[in-house]
């Protein structure tokens, strides 16, 4: 199942990496810092700040 998403995201043009900006460790904690939306909150699942660093630092 997680192929097929993948393909999807790929299909609508979704970004599925960050390699092209070659991010730093500070534009990365930048991003984690911005992506504290309130709907995180809404989660049934806790949405870390950990667990975003380590979604972004697997993109780079």
């Amino acid at each position: 199942m997680a192929d097929a998403i993948h393909q999807l995201k790929v299909d609508v043009g979704l970004r599925t990496d960050l390699k092209e900006y070659n991010l730093t460790d500070e534009q990365v904690a930048d991003l984690v810092r911005i992506s504290r939306h309130p709907n995180l909150y809404n989660n049934p699942v806790e949405i870390t700040d950990a667990m975003l660093d380590e979604m972004y630092q697997s993109m780079r």
